[in-house]
């Protein structure tokens, strides 16, 4: 056995890619020899969590995987605060937050303003590919039958690009789609959404020398009334959002969760990069995890414990102990799926190891 298998830069197991090998009919495992070395360098608590999350992932039935927009970092998609904030250049220039700039006035107030806003996030989501991550949890999935569900606030549509329709919901929308503006109330097609048509966003054009950066070229239009089109996403202070495709996915995700529940599987929870400015997924993990007691992995690299409130009180409003031993908080980002990927794949080899001496 080797004496040591070299760690490269702050990524655990990162260049790692043996886990075990056999000696006659014993299979010898190397984690432990991998992590003793680390825990020379204060890694032990991270090494437990993470060994403990995969436990988690190894014995559960199904996965639901909840994630806000620091699931988007590894992709190049800035969050909207914190340390990877950054999401349009304008916004600090002129002084205006990001909930400012994202609300359905700023269509009718300045329609080429919103547009050129609009126009930069949707290349920026666009054209950026979703990370490894997406791919490792996709597997995951797959290892289960197929058996889990993405709950996202996250309107980029990377998920919809890694797992079926009917397995994501969006509770903001998605910006790959689009629909009226809503001011003109006899528009025919005023509840209607239809899919964005990438040449017309991306090819908008900017007046760079304005402080705005307005477009100048012609805006998107509803194809029923000719008014100013506008993306399908639920934005700050928005009663005109058509709702219909959200509420659509919202119930898969309500009869997937009760499906769950009524066959008595085993349920996993994976949260990565839901802040507490807007908790809805935050929440929505509390939530889950107490209905059906199951465990909440949460990987956050600033906000990484528990809801206080929805820890102390039940959904019936009741007093309840906390109780974390179904709770594990990773103070990392989406790269360390990576890491717990290669400890369940040890817990697989494990498990077939001793079936086969069963045999």
């Amino acid at each position: 056995i080797p004496a040591f298998f070299p760690l490269h830069n702050h990524k655990l197991l990162k260049h790692t890619t043996l886990h075990s090998f056999s000696i006659s009919n014993f299979n010898i495992n190397i984690s432990n020899i991998l992590y003793s070395k680390m825990s020379n360098n204060n890694n032990d608590h991270l090494i437990d969590d993470i060994k403990l999350a995969a436990k988690f992932i190894h014995e559960a039935d199904a996965i639901l995987v909840n994630t806000g927009a620091g699931m988007g970092v590894r992709s190049n998609i800035g969050t909207f605060r914190g340390k990877n904030a950054g999401i349009w250049p304008p916004l600090e220039k002129l002084g205006m937050d990001f909930s400012e700039m994202s609300c359905p006035k700023r269509f009718k107030e300045d329609p080429k303003f919103a547009w050129s806003f609009w126009r930069f996030r949707y290349e920026c989501y666009t054209q950026n590919e979703p990370h490894e991550g997406y791919h490792i949890i996709k597997r995951w999935i797959e290892d289960k039958n197929n058996e889990g569900f993405s709950y996202t606030s996250n309107i980029d549509g990377h998920w919809s690009l890694i797992l079926p329709e009917d397995k994501v919901a969006e509770c903001h929308g998605c910006i790959r789609y689009m629909q009226c503006l809503g001011t003109n109330y006899d528009c025919d097609g005023r509840d209607e959404i239809w899919p964005t048509d990438p040449e017309s966003i991306l090819n908008l054009e900017i007046d760079e020398n304005d402080e705005k950066q307005r477009v100048i070229s012609e805006l998107p239009k509803c194809p029923s009334c000719g008014t100013i089109a506008r993306p399908n996403v639920l934005m700050f202070g928005d009663g005109d959002v058509v709702i219909d495709r959200i509420n659509e996915q919202e119930t898969n995700l309500y009869n997937f969760i009760n499906n769950i529940k009524k066959q008595n599987k085993k349920l996993v929870i994976v949260e990565i990069g839901a802040g507490i400015a807007v908790p809805t997924i935050r929440m929505h993990s509390e939530r889950t995890t107490m209905k059906l007691d199951c465990p909440l992995i949460r990987i956050n690299p600033e906000h990484p414990n528990r809801e206080t409130l929805l820890s102390i009180f039940s959904i019936s409003g009741s007093y309840v102990e906390e109780d974390n031993s179904n709770f594990v908080g990773l103070a990392t980002g989406s790269e360390v799926l990576e890491d717990i990927d290669r400890e369940l794949n040890i817990l697989k080899e494990q498990q077939t190891f001793s079936e086969e001496q069963n045999k």
